[in-house]
């Protein structure tokens, strides 16, 4: 690893969406060491895609990665405050490495901010963990779980996820199973965190200042002033689903299943999510017995019912989102460039 780069001070979030990752990055950015970027979800298609713009020697191939990037990270879906363009993407990273050049775009963010720590959210990083290892080899990993009948109500809510409280826990439920996992295997390195939301919002301060003691930074008062930020206010108007970051932490926003979620729709949760649910403590409210004669055909009519969320659109600026990730998804080399 170069002395460019000290890895140790990049931080990944490790959690299902609809989980508090965004309230947590905010939270963390307002730390006067962290810089947490609004998410942005750059990592994920270049770890996955770099293969698709074959050999990155030829100019032509290196700045279409660069004009992709740079579309991505200066588009409206949240904002940083570092704008980047074609021709500085091209001389920050004159190697052409393009973890070298996501390590620099990020400590740029944080530079702007007179920071040096930087706490990413990006999603599902169980699917290219490898790629994280190889160009962050000393990061550290947060693993941040939220109650999966909450996630579920969350996502049943949001116009931007596909489905309803099925597709929700089957999501979490995969999740999970990887995460845990990965969980493990860093918090054997000393390299993982476990963070709870409940325990979050219930006991801020000590939870807070728990996460502040595994990254090795004084805890500060200030993170838990996160709503007055002027760029996270700004960002929370970009989509309706991120208008809590600009209130107070909202130390009741859990268990809210209790009352908002059906007998039906919990017990889908629940015999889809049960193992890992209590492996991460959460305790179930259907008996052993509903549980065991709710069948797989009492999910599907569960889910046929929500049938109708499957095909609902999301927000504009979500939707751009997706099409601009889409482009690298899309690019396909000259066979020939594979190759050499």
């Amino acid at each position: 690893m170069s002395k460019e780069f000290n890895s140790s001070n990049f931080n990944f979030l490790m959690c299902s969406e609809r989980s508090g990752s965004n309230l947590i990055v905010q939270i963390m950015n307002s730390h006067s060491m962290i810089c947490g970027p609004s998410t942005k979800h750059i990592i994920s298609p270049v770890a996955r895609n770099l293969f698709r713009y074959g050999d990155l020697k030829r100019d032509e191939n290196w700045l279409a990665l660069l004009e992709d990037i740079c579309s991505l990270i200066n588009m409206g879906f949240s904002r940083w405050k570092k704008v980047f363009t074609v021709q500085m993407l091209n001389e920050m990273s004159p190697e052409r490495n393009p973890g070298n050049l996501l390590k620099r775009m990020f400590l740029a963010e944080a530079k702007e901010f007179g920071k040096d720590i930087v706490f990413i959210k990006e999603n599902r990083i169980y699917e290219y963990m490898s790629y994280l290892l190889l160009n962050f080899p000393e990061s550290k990993f947060i693993f941040l779980v939220r109650d999966p009948r909450d996630v579920a109500l969350s996502w049943k809510k949001s116009i931007n996820h596909a489905g309803g409280v099925v597709r929700a826990a089957r999501q979490w439920q995969h999740d999970q199973a990887y995460y845990i996992n990965e969980y493990e295997n860093m918090n054997n390195m000393g390299r993982s965190f476990y963070l709870s939301y409940e325990n979050l919002l219930s006991s801020p301060m000590a939870t807070l200042k728990e996460l502040c003691k595994f990254l090795t930074v004084p805890f500060d008062e200030k993170v838990l002033e996160f709503h007055s930020n002027k760029l996270t206010i700004e960002n929370s108007k970009k989509d309706a689903t991120w208008e809590n970051l600009s209130k107070p932490l909202m130390t009741g926003n859990f268990n809210k299943f209790s009352s908002e979620l059906t007998k039906e729709e919990l017990l889908a949760i629940e015999k889809i999510c049960k193992n890992e649910m209590l492996s991460l403590g959460y305790e179930l409210v259907s008996s052993s017995s509903e549980l065991e004669n709710f069948s797989a055909e009492d999910i599907e009519r569960i889910e046929y019912r929500e049938i109708d969320k499957y095909i609902s659109q999301p927000s504009e600026t979500i939707k751009e989102h997706r099409d601009m990730k889409s482009r690298f998804y899309n690019r396909w080399s000259n066979i020939n460039d594979l190759k050499t």
